[in-house]
C-alpha cells in the first residue's frame, strides 16, 4: 500500500504541490511575499488612504489574497506595517 501524503504536509516541505516554478523554501516565499504587500500597503497609504480599515478594503479591492486566503483586517494590515516585511524579518 503506498504511504498517504497529506497535502498540507507536501506543501509546508515543499513537496509535489509546491509550483516547481519557485522551488525556495516557504520561509522565503512567504517573507517575498510580504515584502510584496507591505510595499503595496505604502503605496496605498501614499495615494491618500490613511486609515488601516481604508487599507484593509483597498487591498481587497485590488484582489490581493491575504496569507490564508480570508479578508483584510486593520489587524493585519498594522501587524504589517508593525513587522516590517523585509526578508531579515521584523524591523520597520
Amino acid at each position: 500500500m503506498a504511504s498517504r501524503i497529506l497535502p498540507f504536509t507536501r506543501l509546508m516541505f515543499g513537496g509535489p504541490l509546491s509550483g516547481p516554478e519557485d522551488s525556495r523554501p516557504a520561509i522565503e516565499r512567504a517573507a517575498a511575499e510580504k515584502t510584496k504587500v507591505s510595499a503595496l500597503i505604502r503605496e496605498i497609504q501614499a495615494s491618500g488612504v490613511k486609515s488601516l480599515r481604508g487599507v484593509a478594503r483597498a487591498l481587497a479591492a485590488r484582489g490581493v489574497a491575504t496569507e490564508r486566503g480570508g479578508a483584510w483586517t486593520p489587524v493585519q494590515v498594522s501587524d504589517i506595517l508593525r513587522r516590517g516585511g523585509g526578508p531579515s524579518g521584523w524591523h520597520r
